[in-house]
């Protein structure tokens, strides 16, 4: 990572179309998202709910996205899915890119109200991508509404520090 965010445009412009290659090839493969294309939506549920409770005004798509996967990180961790430790470290990694607006400011009430309206949920079965290990993702369905929703309301409250 510090390599990369030192690095000049024509180096960035390598990275950025590396992934961009790697992305596409992850989409053609799996057109009906309903299998390795959902991992590409990690922490987007929660991170849409960001920015929607927020009338998309506080963050930018990345900071609501990084947002989103912390949360996943912290909510993994809670669950047994995801070492505490490893945890930890991605959060330490995804907060080196750079610093986030505070959350502190959202209600857990908009949260959860943009949080149902996203297409993950819409069907009532909440599914997810979490992370059961480093390099691995993982697709759950039938994830606790109620549970869900008081993890997100003491991340909230934490101030996202729950990791």
């Amino acid at each position: 990572l510090p390599e990369i965010l030192k690095c000049g445009a024509a180096e960035m412009q390598h990275v950025v179309m590396a992934a961009a290659r790697i992305k596409a090839d992850v989409v053609a493969s799996d057109e009906r998202e309903d299998g390795p294309r959902m991992t590409l939506n990690y922490g987007h549920s929660v991170g849409h709910a960001f920015e929607a409770a927020t009338n998309y005004k506080k963050y930018k798509h990345g900071e609501a996205v990084a947002w989103g996967m912390i949360a996943l990180l912290a909510y993994g961790r809670d669950l047994g899915l995801l070492k505490a430790d490893d945890a930890a470290r991605l959060v330490r990694l995804i907060l080196r890119i750079g610093r986030l607006p505070s959350i502190k400011e959202i209600t857990i009430q908009k949260l959860w109200d943009a949080f149902v309206r996203d297409k993950k949920f819409r069907s009532g079965n909440i599914r997810m991508v979490f992370l059961p290990e480093l390099g691995q993702a993982e697709i759950r369905t039938g994830i606790d509404a109620s549970a869900l929703r008081k993890f997100l309301k003491d991340f909230l409250a934490s101030g996202g520090s729950l990791v």
